[in-house]
């Protein structure tokens, strides 16, 4: 019986020891240099780029969105009773602030939603709940149990 499968294909798999010639060596050490510097001079642009302010970090630019947003989102809030405070006749400033109110909550739920506005007569999106937090008695503070231990003048 014949083994007939074939073997390996010529120039299949790893290199054989030995068979690596200088030049392909060379060829290899030049690639890399190539990449470590082109590497380093990218490295070197951002660098320099960040020093000059044209860059900044990430984790910085969304610190400083955040606080944006919600300093903004609390001047929105506020404006409702101060609104009402100012332009409503007497006896009706409840009802006013109640408007402005649910103009500023729809306002705050469409920039929440992804900011484009509703078309006009198009169904409202739902208003968000106040969130109540419950008001909870903690129990009274008692004093633990005495703790008697020989020596310590407790018995």
């Amino acid at each position: 019986m014949s083994d007939d499968h074939g073997g390996a294909r010529p120039g299949a798999g790893r290199p054989k020891a030995g068979k690596t010639t200088a030049a392909d060596l060379r060829e290899r050490l030049l690639k890399a240099k190539g990449d470590r510097e082109a590497a380093l001079a990218q490295l070197a642009d951002l660098q320099l780029r960040t020093r000059r302010g044209e860059l900044v970090a990430t984790d910085a630019v969304a610190l400083h969105w955040a606080g944006f947003v919600a300093a903004v989102r609390g001047k929105l809030l506020g404006l409702p009773s101060k609104l009402a405070a100012r332009v409503a006749e007497p006896g009706k400033v409840a009802e006013a602030q109640a408007l402005a109110q649910d103009i500023v909550f729809e306002a705050l739920n469409e920039l929440a939603a992804d900011g484009v506005p509703r078309a006009p007569g198009a169904e409202p999106r739902p208003k968000p709940t106040p969130k109540v937090k419950a008001k909870v008695k903690a129990p009274p503070k008692r004093n633990p149990p005495a703790k008697h231990y020989p020596g310590n003048g407790s018995i």
